[in-house]
């Protein structure tokens, strides 16, 4: 596998486990409306821009080279 397709899996394996999984999670335990989905966007965001400074580890464990 060379690095490209390493550093593609792991960005969306972060991006599911990390970021999506969880405002999805939320949405479904707040319950099904349009006021919660304004809820869990706004975490979306948060997440993704938190989230982004916890890739780097996630690419050492696939071993991502940069």
């Amino acid at each position: 596998m060379d690095q490209m397709t390493r550093y593609r899996l792991a960005r969306v394996s972060y991006w599911l486990l990390f970021i999506i999984a969880p405002a999805v999670v939320l949405f479904f335990i707040v319950g099904v409306s349009s006021s919660s989905a304004g809820v869990c966007f706004g975490v979306g965001v948060v997440l993704a821009i938190i989230g982004e400074h916890g890739f780097r580890p996630w690419k050492r464990l696939w071993k991502v080279e940069t």
